[in-house]
Parts: structure tokens; C-alpha cells; sequence
């Protein structure tokens, strides 16, 4: 996923097992109890339904540096809940946003998460 010791990370609407599953890493990473402008290596965010996703897209960009890299999640469709996100639509969200999409990846058995980047203005 990318996060290393010392960085500034927050995982926004994660299960609590996930959390749990990431252990000691959760004690080397800075986590911000909220989104403060331009300040995050490193942003991890569940989501189930698009409206929330698109409602909280441009403050997960705010709250990125310039360099930071944001991973959307979503849970898989064989898990049967209620979502109405796939990878075609995450991916559409995040480059509306205002971000690059650079991978794919399954997070564990039930989520799936599609790696973004901040578009950087060519000149």
C-alpha cells in the first residue's frame, strides 16, 4: 500500500478489523483524528455507495500532499453488501476528482481498492 513509519496517515470509514489487522504499523504512522488541508502522505478510505464517496472526494484531495497517494476501497461484490460501486465507477469518481488511478488491488478477502494520486499540472 505504501505507508511507511513516520508518515501522516488516516483511514477513513475502516472496518475495525482492518485497523486491527494492521498491528504495530498503526503505532509508527502519525493518524490525525480528522482531514486537515494539505498535510497527508497517506489516505485510506471505505466506501459503499457512491454519493458518499463523490460527497467526500474533494476534502480527501484538500487533505493530501501534493506527492501523497489516497487508496479508495470498496467492498467486493461476491460479499454481498449493499454497494453500488465498482472499479469502472471508482476509478471515474477519483479522475472527476481530480486524481490520477494507477492500480488495482485486493486490501483482504472482502475489500478491493483502486490506488490514486493527485493530477499534477503539467506546464
Amino acid at each position: 500500500l505504501g505507508i511507511r513509519a513516520g508518515m501522516r496517515a488516516i483511514f477513513l470509514h475502516a472496518p475495525e478489523y482492518y485497523l486491527n489487522r494492521l498491528g504495530s504499523l498503526m503505532d509508527r504512522v502519525n493518524t490525525p483524528a480528522e482531514l486537515t488541508d494539505a498535510s497527508l502522505d497517506f489516505v485510506q478510505a471505505f466506501y459503499a455507495q457512491r454519493s458518499r464517496l463523490v460527497e467526500e472526494l474533494p476534502s480527501l484531495k484538500a487533505a493530501l500532499q501534493l506527492y501523497g497517494t489516497l487508496w479508495i476501497c470498496w467492498p467486493h461484490q461476491k460479499i454481498n453488501v449493499p454497494c453500488d460501486l465498482t472499479e469502472a465507477i471508482v476509478r471515474e469518481c477519483g479522475r472527476a476528482a481530480g486524481f490520477d488511478d494507477l492500480q488495482v488491488e485486493w486490501m483482504d478477502a472482502l475489500w478491493v481498492g483502486v490506488k490514486f494520486i493527485p493530477t499534477i499540472p503539467r506546464n
